[in-house]
């Protein structure tokens, strides 16, 4: 019998989603999945015989029907798939200008956490991006715009906390940063926590990691002219890997900037 074509896979998989992630984790009959699904005999058998057919299901004697060693990594792969599609559908029906995927980004809608600008509350993205850079141990990224309250944890983390800090940026966001802030700009370059490196690659989203080891945690930062409007958090080992190579690469394609000698 002929393999399925991946268009066939598609067309089966999203007519009989239900039944495939009923046989998931565990085989089941006939008569379990009409009471699981709450469908008729006769819909079942209809499913089940579609899914036999593309190699998908096979029915084992002892224990019912269960997915092939086809119909589970389609299942997986389709899973993931639709937490990737149902991450992006939320983010654009909350109006957050989210990244396209140009950049290789998709990896950080699977499994993410969105947080989007709302009418009442249109500053939430900021203040929980703010919170978790506080609550962080070490902080690298990258930031395509300066905000007055990026530079208040940034400074409080290498004066105070003498936590490790780890930025690239634009030409543009180091001079901004050197001229509106001096003060807070010169005292964190003093600290040996603090390495600051100045790239002309850009992205068009903001990209932060932080903390260590099983820790780690990273955010995606999407902006308009009104500020931070949604952030994607994500800890999947996937989104980190996006996470980290993509701002080694950023890192890679900068020159970092000497850091004053302590005054005698």
């Amino acid at each position: 019998m002929p393999s399925p074509t991946t268009e066939e896979i598609i067309d089966l998989v999203t007519r009989r989603w239900d039944v495939l992630e009923s046989l998931s984790d565990r085989a089941l009959s006939k008569p379990e999945l009409e009471v699981t699904l709450g469908v008729s005999r006769s819909t079942v058998d209809r499913a089940i015989g579609e899914l036999e057919a593309a190699s998908m299901v096979v029915r084992d004697p002892s224990s019912g029907y269960r997915l092939t060693e086809l119909g589970q990594p389609v299942y997986r792969l389709c899973k993931r798939t639709r937490r990737c599609l149902d991450a992006v559908t939320e983010a654009y029906s909350l109006g957050s200008e989210v990244p396209s995927g140009a950049n290789g980004e998709l990896p950080m809608y699977d499994g993410a956490t969105l947080v989007s600008s709302e009418p009442h509350v249109p500053d939430k993205p900021l203040q929980h991006l703010l919170d978790t850079m506080r609550e962080a141990e070490s902080l690298r990224g990258y930031t395509p715009v300066v905000l007055q309250q990026y530079v208040e944890v940034c400074h409080e983390h290498a004066t105070r906390r003498e936590a490790d800090v780890e930025l690239v940026v634009p030409p543009q966001v180091h001079q901004c940063l050197r001229t509106t802030y001096p003060d807070e700009y010169r005292r964190a370059r003093r600290a040996s926590c603090v390495r600051l490196h100045e790239t002309s690659a850009s992205l068009p989203f903001g990209l932060l990691l932080f903390g260590e080891g099983a820790d780690r945690t990273c955010a995606l930062v999407s902006y308009s002219k009104a500020g931070a409007t949604g952030v994607l958090f994500n800890d999947t080992a996937s989104a980190i890997g996006w996470a980290t190579q993509t701002y080694r690469e950023l890192k890679a394609d900068s020159t970092p900037v000497d850091q004053p000698k302590a005054t005698q």
